[in-house]
C-alpha cells in the first residue's frame, strides 16, 4: 500500500488582519497537538491568517507540510484528522485531472472541496476538523466529522473571525475579553459537561458534529449547515444477519485505523467495546500490541480480562501499574482542558495516555460502543425506575385512545427526570439559583433535563431513545472531548473504529433486542465474543474506567481548593451556599458536587485569574 500522510494536530486561523504579527504565538498554543513542527500562512489581500502545528503520523516527510495550497494557490488549508478512503478519492479525483504532489490525505480532501465544493463531505469517511481558505470565492469553509471525534471552536470577534482545534488559542487574543457564558457554565454544574454549540466563553462556539460553515469574508457573516444526521430506522435484522454485517464493517473500520509508519497499539480494557476492536485487529495484523494499565492502590479493574483475552488472541501485551505520583504534576491537566469538564476519569485518562505514549504514537480504542451498542447501566430496568416505567408505559394505549400525548400529562418529562437521576445527579436549578442570584433569569435553562429533551423521542424505541441522547451529549460532549484532551496533551493519536460512521449508521438500525435482550446490555457484542471464543468477556460487571477520585486529588485538598481558592473571592458564587455545600457532609451527592465545585475552581483560577 502506498505510504500516506495523516495529521493529527493543531489548526488555527484569524481573519480581518493587518499582518500576522504575533499570531504565530497564538497558533503556537497548540502545539502539544502537534509538536512535530510548524507552519502558517498569511493573505494580504483577504486579511486572512492560517495556523498549523504538525503531529506527523505516516509518510514523515515534508511533502505534506501544512498549511497546503492547490496548484494556482487559489485554495489553502488547514486540516486535523485523517480520511481512510482518501486513496479511493484520490484515484477517482485525478482521472477528473487532478494532479497531486504528495501522497496525504490533507491534499485529497482540498481537492476534494475544488472538484465538489461543500458536496465533498458527504464522500470522506473519517475523522476530521479543518478550515479551507477560498480566494476566488472570498470564503472560509470549515467543517467537521459526523461524530466529532475532533474538535472545532469559531467565535466573531467584532470584524475578526476566528478559529481554532482549542480554545486556549482564542481566548488570548487581544480583540477577545473573557468573560463566563452563563448558560454553558449551568450546564457544567447540572451535567458534568458542557453540549451543544455553546462553550464556557461567552462570544465563542464550537462546531457541532456533522456540521460545515461558511464564513463570508466580504459581507462579515457566518452560515452553518449539516451535512449529516443520524436516522434512527429499526430494520428487521436477525442475529444472523446483523452478525455477519458487524463484522463486515467492523473488519473494514479496523482495517484503515491500522494504518500508520510509527510505532501502534490497542487500548484493552477488558471490556466489550476494545476486546471487539483487539479481535478484528488479531485477524488483520500478525503483530499487534496491546495495551492494560491498573493503578496502584486500587483492585477493582480489568487486567485480568484483558490478559485473558490479550493470551487467546495471541498479543504483545503489555500492563502497566500507574503511581498516581505527584499531586502537583498530576494538576497539569488543567493545562489542557481549557472548559471544566467534571468526569472524574480524566484523570486516569490523562495518565493512561502519558503512560501509552512512551510505547507508541498511535492507538486504538473501543470508545463509542457503550452509547452505540446499549452498554450504560440507566439503559435497562432497575428497581428504582419500574414504577415509573409501568405506570407510564401501561397509561399510553389510554392515553393514544384519548388523542393525547404523554407530554400532556407530565410523563415525558418523568422519564427524562429519571434519566437526569440516573446519569448525572447533581446541582439542581433551585441550588444554582441561589448560588448566582446576579445572573439573570433568562440564562437559566427552564429545566434541568433541557440538554436531553431536545434528543429525547420515545418513538426510537424502548432503549434506543436513551442511546439517540447519550450519542449527541454525553459521548462527544464529555467522551470524547475528554480523550482528544488527554491524549493530544501527550501528543497521542486516538483512534476510535466503532465510529466510523457506517458502523454508527448499522447500530442505529437495530432492533431494541439486538442491543440489550431480557437485561443482557450490548447483545450483539456478546454474541460476536461467543463466536469468537472469548467466553470470559461474557456477562461481566460493567466497570467505568475511573477509580476514587480521592486517590487523585484527596477530599481534603479538594476542601481546601474551593475554600481558598477564587470562586468566592471572585464574586462568581456567593458565600454562604458555597459553605453550606462545603459543611453539608450528609446531602445527597456531596462528594460529586465537591469535586464539581474543586474542578470550577482550579479551571478559573487557571484560565481567568
Amino acid at each position: 500500500m502506498e505510504a500516506f500522510k495523516s495529521n493529527m494536530c493543531g489548526i488555527f486561523g484569524v481573519t480581518g488582519c493587518d499582518n500576522d504579527q504575533g499570531l504565530d504565538a497564538h497558533a503556537r498554543k497548540l502545539n502539544h497537538r502537534g509538536p512535530d513542527s510548524f507552519g502558517s500562512y498569511f493573505d494580504s489581500e483577504n486579511r486572512v491568517y492560517l495556523g498549523h502545528c504538525r503531529l506527523s503520523i505516516i509518510d514523515l516527510s515534508e511533502n505534506g507540510s501544512q498549511p497546503m495550497s492547490n496548484e494556482d494557490g487559489t485554495l489553502w488549508i488547514t486540516y486535523n484528522g485523517e480520511v481512510y478512503n482518501f486513496q479511493a478519492l484520490r484515484t477517482e479525483l485525478e482521472s477528473k485531472g487532478h494532479r497531486f504532489k504528495s501522497n496525504c490525505d490533507t491534499e485529497v480532501v482540498l481537492h476534494a472541496y475544488e472538484e465538489w465544493g461543500v458536496e465533498c463531505l458527504g464522500r470522506l469517511n473519517g475523522m476530521f476538523a479543518f478550515a479551507i481558505l477560498d480566494t476566488r470565492r472570498k470564503k472560509l469553509f470549515l467543517a467537521r466529522d459526523r461524530v466529532g471525534i475532533k474538535p472545532l471552536h469559531y467565535g466573531l470577534l467584532g470584524n475578526h473571525f476566528v478559529f481554532a482545534s482549542e480554545l486556549k488559542a482564542i481566548i488570548g487574543l487581544p480583540y477577545y475579553q473573557r468573560r463566563i457564558h452563563y448558560p454553558a457554565l449551568f450546564k457544567y454544574m447540572i451535567y458534568r459537561y458542557i453540549s451543544g454549540a455553546e462553550s464556557i466563553w461567552e462570544g465563542v462556539s464550537r462546531l457541532l458534529p456533522g456540521h460545515y460553515l461558511i464564513y463570508d469574508l466580504e459581507k462579515k457573516q457566518v452560515e452553518i449547515s449539516r451535512f449529516w444526521s443520524l436516522e434512527v430506522k429499526t430494520e428487521p435484522w436477525t442475529i444472523d444477519s446483523a452478525l455477519e454485517r458487524f463484522e463486515e464493517l467492523l473488519a473494514s473500520a479496523v482495517q484503515n485505523c491500522l494504518i500508520s509508519d510509527v510505532p501502534l497499539g490497542i487500548f484493552l480494557s477488558g471490556g466489550l467495546d476494545s476486546s471487539s476492536v483487539t479481535t478484528m485487529a488479531a485477524r488483520n495484523s500478525d503483530q499487534i500490541d496491546t495495551f492494560t494499565v491498573g493503578f496502584e492502590g486500587w483492585h477493582d479493574n480489568e487486567l485480568e480480562a484483558a490478559r485473558q483475552t490479550a493470551q487467546k488472541l495471541s498479543t504483545h501485551h503489555h500492563e502497566e501499574m500507574i503511581q498516581v505520583g505527584n499531586f502537583r504534576e498530576l494538576m497539569r491537566v488543567f493545562e489542557y482542558f481549557d472548559e471544566p469538564l467534571g468526569d472524574s476519569s480524566i484523570f486516569p485518562t490523562f495518565l493512561v495516555c502519558a503512560a501509552a505514549r512512551k510505547h507508541v504514537k498511535v492507538v486504538l480504542s473501543g470508545d463509542g460502543g457503550d452509547e452505540i451498542f446499549g452498554g450504560y447501566k440507566w439503559y435497562t430496568d432497575t428497581e428504582d425506575c419500574r414504577p415509573l416505567k409501568k405506570f407510564a408505559f401501561g397509561l399510553e394505549p389510554l392515553l393514544r385512545m384519548l388523542s393525547l400525548d404523554q407530554t400532556a400529562w407530565g410523563l415525558r418529562c418523568s422519564r427524562l427526570e429519571h434519566y437526569r437521576r440516573m446519569t448525572s445527579p447533581l446541582f439542581t436549578l433551585p441550588e444554582l439559583k441561589r448560588m448566582f442570584p446576579d445572573a439573570p433569569g433568562d440564562l437559566f435553562p427552564d429545566t434541568d433535563t433541557d440538554v436531553y429533551a431536545q434528543y429525547y423521542d420515545r418513538h426510537n424505541g424502548k432503549y434506543k431513545a436513551w442511546q439517540v441522547v447519550d450519542f449527541f451529549t454525553f459521548l462527544t460532549a464529555n467522551n470524547l472531548a475528554k480523550v482528544d484532551r488527554a491524549s493530544m496533551a501527550h501528543s497521542l493519536e486516538v483512534r476510535v473504529p466503532l465510529l466510523d460512521h457506517r458502523i454508527v449508521e448499522f447500530a442505529f438500525s437495530l432492533p431494541d433486542d439486538l442491543c440489550i435482550r431480557n437485561g443482557v446490555k450490548k447483545y450483539l457484542l456478546q454474541r460476536f465474543h461467543a463466536g469468537n471464543g472469548l467466553t470470559h468477556l461474557l456477562d461481566q460487571p460493567k466497570r467505568g474506567f475511573s477509580c476514587p477520585v480521592s486517590m487523585f486529588w484527596p477530599v481534603q485538598d479538594m476542601l481546601l481548593q474551593v475554600e481558598n481558592g477564587c470562586l468566592e473571592k471572585d464574586g462568581l458564587l456567593v458565600r454562604r451556599e458555597l459553605q453550606g455545600i462545603i459543611q453539608n457532609h450528609e446531602a445527597y451527592n456531596w462528594g460529586v458536587k465537591l469535586w464539581l465545585l474543586a474542578v470550577l475552581s482550579k479551571w478559573y483560577e487557571r484560565w481567568m485569574m
